[in-house]
């Protein structure tokens, strides 16, 4: 006979539909399955959570978050938390969130570079209020020019090291001067580079930031080419703040042809040199 005061339990997880894409009046339970489904400009909202994901965006989608300390994006130390590849995707925006642990790697200028962030032969991209935590490096953009990253924050928490590059401008050689990329009023902290450009001729604005304990605050190598930059359309670094670094600015090549055309305006160094060779 049936014994009617046993109980049974089942254990298991119940997934929850956390992500909305506004377009499709769709929900999902993970991000990167709502942007391999969504339509190129699909808007997809992500509710509240730590999502334990690498998410992969190959057309022009936008991933608006709740808040910073509310939506998490956990790369678990396997890959980019998010990556963003190919010409599809340019314009994609990635709002109002958190990514973290991405694994570790020194790799730029390529396909296989890993980052909170990583952008590759992608344009247009824009962050906004992005919490970059404890990734090695924060955000990576190769062969894509015109990025925007503003309004974020990049933090490599750990006490006995650095994280390595907070923001990598890497072989963007044509910025659109009249779409230039923009740098501004992050705040950055415990990296060997805060914000390094690599062979970029033209086109960077970089306003407002907050750069600290550091080794470089911005490093350049080969940046500001003299045959895209004029006193009248300079190479713009405004209104910084550079404190406890090694060094605030470095120009790091010996090329008498980049370095050129630079607006250094309104900066503040503090406990770091300003070293640049060779004299602008």
């Amino acid at each position: 006979p049936t014994n009617l005061t046993s109980k049974s339990f089942i254990n298991g997880t119940i997934l929850s539909n956390r992500v909305y894409n506004i377009d499709k009046d769709e929900l999902y339970y993970s991000i990167d399955k709502a942007v391999g489904e969504a339509d190129a400009g699909d808007v997809i909202e992500i509710w509240d959570g730590i999502y334990k994901e690498n998410v992969a965006i190959t057309q022009r989608v936008t991933l608006l978050g709740s808040g910073t300390g509310r939506v998490i994006i956990d790369g678990r130390n396997r890959d980019s938390a998010i990556r963003i590849d190919g010409s599809s995707a340019s314009s994609t925006i990635i709002k109002n969130l958190q990514v973290n642990s991405a694994s570790k790697s020194t790799s730029y200028c390529g396909s296989n570079s890993i980052a909170g962030i990583v952008v590759y032969n992608t344009n247009s991209i824009t962050v906004d209020n992005v919490y970059f935590y404890d990734s090695y490096n924060g955000y990576m953009a190769s062969s894509s020019h015109s990025s925007i990253v503003k309004n974020s924050v990049f933090n490599y928490s750990s006490s006995d090291d650095k994280g390595y590059y907070a923001i990598n401008l890497a072989c963007n050689y044509n910025n659109d001067q009249n779409d230039a990329g923009l740098i501004k009023n992050n705040e950055i902290k415990n990296y060997y580079n805060g914000i390094y450009l690599y062979y970029n001729y033209r086109g960077i604005k970089i306003h407002d930031n907050k750069v600290s304990d550091s080794s470089y605050g911005i490093y350049m190598y080969y940046a500001a080419h003299s045959n895209h930059h004029s006193e009248t359309d300079p190479f713009e670094i405004i209104g910084n703040e550079f404190y406890r670094n090694n060094y605030g600015v470095e120009k790091s090549d010996s090329s008498s042809t980049y370095g050129r055309y630079v607006l250094f305006k309104d900066n503040e160094i503090k406990g770091c040199l300003l070293y640049t060779s060779p004299s602008p």
